[in-house]
């Protein structure tokens, strides 16, 4: 599958988390048994709090206040967004990789997260005469851990094959990743325009970390952009400038987004890069910048309270960013209510901004039920019977579309929880099987609607596929049903798409209402 790229993939994996639960639940197995995580301090769940001999203050109240009521490890007031994904899935909080130690405390996954990690190794900020003393567990020191968890589970789970089974079992979240390669240099005096010249070696590490996970068997791979770090408090107060015009209308700093949008761009261009090379393999885009700033420009639309530019906790000035004073030390203070502030210690989010951002973008989710089976030339022939008894009056199989059915009807039923428990998104069920069940009526010529144009009697040979020699083509693909026996023409798609529109249209509407 090409990759996915959307500002409401956040949305999309939000209530596929929450389905895969509810699946769960009634003991129909989940989607995922694990989850796997990659990144920095916006994704670190106590990496940090374990490597450094002195974590500072994450290791100490207020850190962790408002929902674990003690200090965790976690960058945020709460709860971060790995948590609410962890939460949706119905899977216990990960356990960060530093804080394990047998396959059991890695049995629904594992954080690799440090907070400083960057994208890429020491050795490249060094060659650019950069201090290199941050955390050194960069992406690819946190990939050879993931390759210890994974040997531990598959040595667990045992026999042929295991190996394979943890990867396709596991959604893996890579990223945030690559903010501190740009935040390395800029805070040392490194011009912007040199910083953005980093790009295309943060995107490059980044890819060639998915390359490896892909190639150990993942299937389903979350790649998050950059936030809008001119909006970030912290950058806000360490480049404060009297030149209005480097801000724009919300108050944000023009270059250090600039920067970011550069970043996500070219790392969009690679995902759909590697999603066109590795077409097995599912690689959403998560739109991180623009759900921020949604969340930025109108803060009241989304339960947030006063500017969404001052951090909660800190150590004073125009943004609460005391670069000297950091949050959780003498003398900073903190907001009293943490759940209205948007950022937390000016680097970083607050629980329930983390929250929103999973939940912002998407507004029309469209979720296709599957085609009749039954009717397609490639099962007719696989499945063929002299049994009458089997086909229905069209000729179409009645088991396999009896099948296709059942589970059309629990996807609508799905599909309607998920509309009540999400009222904020509308989703859609596009059906796709009655207009290919029913192709008379849709225009196609009539009488053989279930023979192949392309490819026995159904013009469907295992042995000769279509464009191969001996395969023939009929003469008019627009009056055929079937392509090749397994995939429809594009007179069928466009049928159905044209028919799935007016429900999308008609939520648009219902979606784009207060915007």
């Amino acid at each position: 599958m090409a990759a996915l790229t959307s500002r409401g993939v956040l949305v999309i994996m939000y209530l596929l988390a929450a389905a895969c639960a509810e699946t769960a639940e009634q003991g129909r197995g989940g989607c995922f048994s694990r989850l796997f995580s990659f990144g920095d301090s916006v994704t670190d769940n106590g990496n940090w709090m374990r490597y450094a001999r002195s974590p500072g203050a994450v290791a100490r109240l207020p850190y962790g206040e408002t929902f674990f009521r003690r200090p965790n490890g976690r960058f945020c007031d709460g709860r971060i967004i790995i948590d609410h994904i962890a939460e949706a899935l119905g899977i216990p909080f990960l356990t960060p990789y530093l804080a394990g130690n047998t396959s059991e405390d890695y049995a629904h996954g594992a954080n690799f997260a440090v907070g400083g990690a960057t994208a890429l190794g020491h050795d490249y900020f060094r060659k650019k005469k950069l201090d290199a003393r941050f955390t050194p567990y960069s992406l690819g020191w946190q990939m050879k851990w993931f390759k210890k968890v994974v040997d531990m589970l598959s040595s667990k789970q045992g026999g042929p094959g295991s190996s394979d089974q943890v990867m396709a079992s596991s959604l893996f979240l890579v990223g945030e990743i690559g903010g501190n390669d740009y935040n390395q240099a800029l805070f040392q005096g490194r011009s912007v325009d040199e910083v953005r010249t980093y790009v295309p070696d943060v995107v490059a590490g980044i890819s060639a970390a998915l390359v490896e996970l892909m190639e150990l068997g993942a299937r389903t791979l979350v790649v998050p952009g950059n936030f809008p770090t001119g909006c970030n408090p912290g950058y806000l107060t360490r480049f404060q400038t009297n030149d209005t015009a480097q801000y724009d209308a919300m108050g944000c700093l023009g270059w250090p987004n600039d920067l970011a949008d550069l970043h996500n761009r070219a790392l969009k261009a690679e995902l759909a890069e590697l999603g066109r090379r590795h077409p097995g393999v599912d690689i959403v885009y998560a739109d991180y910048y623009a759900a921020a700033m949604d969340l930025i420009a109108d803060p009241a639309k989304h339960g947030f309270g006063g500017d969404p530019l001052v951090s909660c906790c800190g150590g004073g000035g125009p943004y609460n960013a005391n670069l000297t004073v950091h949050c959780g030390m003498k003398p900073a203070t903190t907001c009293r209510d943490p759940y209205k502030a948007v950022s937390w210690d000016g680097f970083h989010f607050t629980d329930h901004a983390y929250k929103e951002l999973i939940g912002l973008g998407a507004k029309t989710i469209v979720v296709p039920g599957n085609f009749p089976i039954g009717c397609s030339p490639g099962y007719l022939t696989k499945f063929q019977t002299n049994d009458t008894s089997q086909y229905d009056a069209i000729g179409c199989l009645k088991w396999a579309n009896n099948l296709t059915q059942l589970h059309n009807a629990a996807l609508k039923v799905e599909l309607a929880l998920l509309g009540q428990k999400h009222t904020d998104a509308a989703v859609l069920y596009a059906d796709y099987y009655t207009p290919v069940a029913d192709p008379g009526k849709q225009g196609f010529a009539a009488g053989r609607p279930l023979v192949s144009c392309c490819g026995g009697p159904y013009n469907v040979d295992f042995g000769t596929q279509c464009g191969a020699k001996g395969s023939t083509t009929c003469a008019d693909p627009g009056a055929a049903v079937s392509w090749d026996g397994f995939h429809f023409t594009e007179h069928v798609y466009k049928v159905v798409a044209y028919g799935v529109m007016p429900s999308v249209l008609a939520s648009c509407g219902t979606a784009g209402n207060g915007n």
